[in-house]
Order: C-alpha cells, then sequence, then structure tokens
C-alpha cells in the first residue's frame, strides 16, 4: 500500500533487528530483511573451473622463479662454512 509514497524509515543504526516505517506519523508494519541469494546462471561455468591456472602460465612463472632465485644466488655468492670456519680460527 506504500509503493511509490513518499514514507520515512526510522532504525538504530547499531541494531538493524527493528527497522520502522512511517507516513504521516503513522507507523506501519516494520519492514523485512530481504533475503538474498546468490545468482547463478546455467550457461555460465561452475566456479571451480575459474581457479585453474592454465599450465602454460604456471610453466612460465615457476621458471621465472628460478632465473630469479639463480640470479639472487650469482649476486650474494656461496657460503662455504669450512672457508668461514678457517677465517675464524686464523687458518689452522
Amino acid at each position: 500500500s506504500l509503493r511509490g509514497k513518499r514514507i520515512q524509515i526510522r532504525y538504530n543504526p547499531f541494531d538493524l533487528s527493528t527497522i520502522q516505517i512511517w507516513k504521516d506519523d503513522e507507523r506501519f508494519d516494520d519492514a523485512k530483511p530481504a533475503v538474498l541469494h546468490n545468482q547463478s546462471h546455467s550457461k555460465l561455468p561452475d566456479d571451480a573451473d575459474h581457479d585453474r591456472t592454465p599450465a602454460g602460465v604456471s610453466s612460465f612463472l615457476e621458471q621465472l622463479k628460478k632465473q630469479q632465485e639463480e640470479e639472487k644466488r650469482k649476486q650474494v655468492g656461496t657460503t662455504s662454512f669450512a672457508r668461514l670456519k678457517e677465517k675464524q680460527t686464523g687458518g689452522e
């Protein structure tokens, strides 16, 4: 009965359990929260199909990561614990 009419909605922003509807100082039934559902379309693929990464991209990223790790190793160099121990003991 209120469709298309100007109404006033009263509520507590910290407690949305009660939402009052008023028009011309007359209180109507409290508003009921809408029940929202995930919409899906029968012709769209399932979400599980979207989670898969194409094999080409995955292997490319793995190669890129390996290449980056090799470059870091070259920049830092390798640590020889035997040589490190020799330096600490004075070459004994």
